[in-house]
């Protein structure tokens, strides 16, 4: 580790990788994360069109990706009593390998150490660009200097602190992973009142599948874990053997307010700069576009870099304010009725085999 760089990246997610990968060519970067890796990321692993498109940048070997590689969507509204099925192809991956892969391709050309917590972060002197940066690796504290800092550190974003006092609403997010013989072939996204406002999901992963939901923070969680799968055990079936339980929590943002993409020569990008679709959770896509739109605006700006920043990350607000407004009609069941019923692209699973 050099007592100098141009960037350091905190969190080495999806976001923080992507943008050590498209950085780390013009600059001399320092990427930390305070997990060991591989690590276990609680995830259901699926990529949206908008992830299918910024991954064609790199390459990824086929070990990342599950079986079946491509999803469609089946919404079971136990509210309504309603079972539709359409055609999504989500891309279907192993989140843990994803990561691991991401985090090889970017790491070779830049300074990485894991085990390396973010602690805090002091302007130099006037007169002198840049950050003292303190971090922590195996209980020992150093400073090192620093252009810019990039927080990619996820829900519990300690760089975001530096950035903002603006809070985030979280969710807890818990799953169940199930081995053995299943018949599931399609993304189950799950609604019901009783188990939670925003929804459930059952994911096959090869041999294995997850079932898990979202919760509010301060609920039951685990009395309503076992409501949903009361509920959905016709698809979890008999056969499957319960080998593994896995937790975190989920930014779920009310406003757009909430999103804070940096100040000053600080960036926010992912989960930490509050860029989580508030109606799928789908935070891989808006990591992988917002972590290269950081790399882009820090190499290439005319002017400010982080107004060149929020310039290119505009489109993906704007795209969140519309997932706000499709949260709303999802969480409640008459808007959602309405929805289900109205959509005109979704057809009955018996009508599309």
């Amino acid at each position: 580790m050099s007592s100098r760089y141009d960037a350091i990246i905190v969190g080495a997610g999806p976001g923080g990788c992507f943008t050590a990968n498209f950085l780390k060519t013009d600059f001399n970067v320092l990427m930390v994360d305070s997990a060991a890796f591989p690590r276990n990321k609680p995830c259901g692993g699926l990529l949206t069109e908008e992830s299918k498109d910024i991954i064609k940048k790199i390459k990824l070997p086929d070990s990342v990706f599950s079986t079946p590689e491509y999803l469609d969507i089946t919404y079971m509204d136990f509210d309504n009593d309603v079972d539709i099925r359409e055609k999504k192809n989500y891309l279907n991956v192993d989140r843990n390998a994803f990561d691991f892969e991401l985090l090889n391709l970017s790491k070779n050309g830049i300074d990485f150490s894991s085990n390396t917590r973010f602690l805090d972060a002091e302007k130099m002197n006037e007169g002198t660009e840049g950050y003292k940066v303190i971090l922590e690796k195996n209980g020992k504290k150093m400073v090192v200097e620093s252009g810019f800092i990039i927080g990619a550190d996820g829900a519990l974003s300690a760089v975001r602190k530096k950035a903002t006092s603006t809070k985030v609403n979280k969710l807890i997010a818990m799953q169940e992973w199930f081995s053995g013989n299943h018949n599931i072939e399609t993304f189950y996204f799950i609604f019901s009142k009783d188990v939670t406002d925003y929804y459930s999901w059952i994911i096959p992963k090869g041999n294995s599948f997850v079932c898990g939901a979202a919760f509010p923070v301060g609920t039951d969680v685990l009395t309503r874990f076992r409501l949903l799968k009361h509920k959905v055990k016709d698809i979890l079936g008999d056969g499957a053997g319960f080998y593994k339980k896995e937790a975190c929590l989920l930014t779920k943002i009310k406003s757009t307010k909430e999103i804070c993409l940096g100040v000053n020569n600080i960036f926010l990008v992912g989960e930490a700069a509050g860029l989580v679709s508030p109606s799928t959770g789908d935070g891989i896509s808006f990591a992988l576009r917002s972590g290269f739109n950081c790399a882009q605006a820090i190499k290439n700006a005319t002017y400010v870099p982080l107004e060149s920043y929020k310039e290119l990350c505009s489109p993906l607000v704007r795209e969140i304010g519309q997932k706000l407004k499709k949260a709303k009609v999802l969480s409640d069941p008459a808007l959602r009725a309405k929805f289900l019923g109205n959509h005109t692209k979704l057809v009955m699973p018996s009508d599309s085999e």
